[in-house]
């Protein structure tokens, strides 16, 4: 099964995992496969550099790879769930067995601080644009601020304690906005200073969120419409009716366009100011598990179950469909 593919920050090439095996597409369509978990790969992760690779399973195993020698450079076989990069690339944090937060070193994979506090497993964990932040959900219900000092201390902000656990939590890409989901409710935060900006009401469970990169527009959507508001004054800008069960969404970086895909894998195209249709791709049926656009927006990426991805530029509107078996 596919997991989230996620560019190079050269904006070209991508990766994403394929069952056990990691897969590269460079940007002159040559790939490449990197084999070394026994279960499949449910997270990528470039550093900023694009040099190392972080890939991690289900079973709590993680490994940082040497892209461009194609070697493991350490592996972590336990307590490394859902791992997070900070943006100087030097610190990956993980979830643990124990419900403790895990930061390791990316040089070496050691562990070099733990975080204990959530009763109960982590779900998410976030870091903050400036690197020496951290925001962690568990599913105790609580949302928990870090200090990455030393010794990290809980931050000046407080955690916040909700009925139920959040399951879908994204933060701005200048860090000043987060955007939460709970209990059929989405919720836009203000990180300096802390406060609940707004809360917009929706009735009926969200299948999927997206905020846009400089937190201008947050989208979500439930089985029935789409719908996008200005995430600092919480103004509807639009709705339009789903073009099918969404689960999942992306930003343009420029917030301009909106790109969906459905449970069948039928992806389209929507101007985010408007709600206008601007087209549909032509796809593959399949089950949607990563969808996303390179660094300026001409290129879009999904990857499908049970075994490909699927490429498009969107200037010279051409496919080009990759299998897990390297094959164009």
């Amino acid at each position: 099964k596919p997991s989230t593919v996620v560019y190079h920050p050269d904006g070209q090439s991508h990766a994403f995992g394929g069952n056990s095996d990691l897969i590269i597409r460079h940007a002159d369509n040559r790939t490449v496969t990197l084999k070394g978990h026994r279960d499949g790969i449910r997270t990528v992760l470039f550093d900023r550099t694009g040099e190392r690779l972080i890939s991690s399973t289900g079973q709590g195993e993680m490994i940082i790879w040497d892209v461009a020698k194609r070697r493991i450079l350490h592996r972590c076989r336990q307590d490394a769930f859902n791992p997070t990069l900070s943006s100087d690339g030097r610190w990956i944090a993980t979830g643990g067995r124990d419900n403790q937060v895990l930061i390791r070193d990316i040089r070496t994979g050691t562990i070099v601080r733990s975080l204990p506090g959530h009763n109960h497993p982590v779900l998410t964990l976030n870091f903050h644009p400036n690197g020496q932040q951290l925001i962690t959900t568990g599913f105790d219900g609580t949302i928990r601020f870090w200090n990455l000092d030393r010794p990290p201390r809980i931050s000046r902000f407080p955690s916040i304690r909700m009925h139920r656990p959040t399951f879908r939590l994204q933060i701005s890409e200048d860090g000043e906005w987060l955007g939460r989901e709970v209990s059929k409710m989405l919720e836009v935060w203000s990180l300096n200073p802390l406060r609940r900006h707004r809360t917009i009401e929706i009735g009926s469970p969200v299948a999927c969120i997206a905020i846009s990169k400089h937190g201008r527009r947050i989208a979500f959507c439930d089985k029935n419409q789409v719908q996008i508001h200005d995430a600092r004054t919480g103004v509807k800008l639009t709705r339009f009716p789903a073009p099918g069960p969404i689960t999942l969404m992306a930003f343009s970086p420029d917030a301009k366009m909106l790109a969906l895909a459905d449970h069948e894998g039928a992806v389209s195209l929507w101007e985010s100011g408007t709600g206008k249709h601007i087209r549909d791709l032509p796809s593959r049926k399949g089950k949607p598990t990563g969808l996303a656009f390179n660094r300026d927006g001409t290129d879009l990426c999904l990857t499908v179950y049970p075994g490909y991805a699927l490429h498009w530029d969107l200037k010279r509107k051409l496919l080009r469909t990759l299998t897990l078996g390297g094959g164009l």
